[in-house]
């Protein structure tokens, strides 16, 4: 089956994914002061849970769709198994609640999209072009 997801979609989902996670590893670092500092400035509403969970269900999600369109092409299984643990780093912070898992889980989740978009593009530099002449 042949996948037609653009190339340039695909490794801009894994760029996209990368800076996503990173966000996510730098906002769970500066939680503490940011708890402090964004109720001053009026921007306390960006310390809901729910949407801390949301975005965090996104990544994780958005990580998941960028490795299985890209195990279609360098077929690299090992990412299935970095998603994982980061994953379950992120779900394991909201019943213990230590920012640590939380960072650990984002820092590998943005792992795994730099790793898929390494892997795609070795994959695609090293293929030879479809050469066969009639």
């Amino acid at each position: 089956m042949q996948d037609h997801t653009p190339l340039f979609t695909r490794k801009h989902l894994d760029i996209l994914g990368f800076f996503i996670s990173g966000l996510c590893a730098i906002h769970c670092a500066a939680l503490p002061l940011l708890m402090a500092l964004l109720p001053l400035i009026g921007l306390g509403f960006l310390l809901n849970e729910t949407l801390e969970k949301a975005l965090l269900i996104f990544a994780v999600t958005l990580a998941l769709w960028s490795i299985v369109q890209g195990y279609k092409h360098h077929h690299r299984a090992i990412l299935f198994g970095v998603w994982l643990f980061a994953s379950l780093l992120i779900a394991s912070q909201w019943f213990i609640h230590h920012e640590i898992l939380a960072i650990g889980g984002a820092l590998g989740l943005a792992a795994c999209h730099f790793l898929n978009y390494r892997f795609l593009h070795t994959t695609i530099t090293t293929c030879p072009q479809n050469t066969s002449e009639v």
